[in-house]
């Protein structure tokens, strides 16, 4: 028994590459990601021999791109959060909080005990 899949189903073979530089390594298979040898993948046999090809990278490298922006992102908020959190433990209020405004409407418009003994 192989663990590779049938001829048939390889000339569809479609991967999600194990790092995003993959997507614009002009040295991989656009498809399943595999070294190349030539201008057709010996793996899944995608022809990149065709003027389809320079659109297909250029489609890899807007989506390496974004990726960037979206990790960048992640590392901006991953920041903010440890900041919000590190004024919370020495005793501020952090920017946000489930839950924030409903409390605090609810305190405002019901008088504490104490207020109204002292009435």
């Amino acid at each position: 028994m192989s663990d590779r899949p049938p001829a048939a189903s390889l000339r569809d073979l479609r991967r999600w590459p194990a790092e995003p530089s993959h997507l614009i390594d002009t040295t991989r298979c656009p498809a399943c990601f595999s070294q190349l040898t030539g201008a057709r993948c010996g793996t899944c046999g995608l022809d990149l021999g065709v003027p389809e090809a320079t659109e297909l990278l250029a489609a890899g490298t807007r989506v390496y791109e974004d990726e960037g922006r979206r990790q960048q992102l992640i590392t901006r908020m991953r920041a903010a959060q440890a900041a919000r959190e590190a004024r919370a433990g020495a005793g501020e209020v952090a920017a946000w909080q489930p839950g924030a405004t409903t409390a605090a409407a609810a305190s405002a418009a019901v008088p504490s005990p104490a207020a109204a003994v002292a009435s």
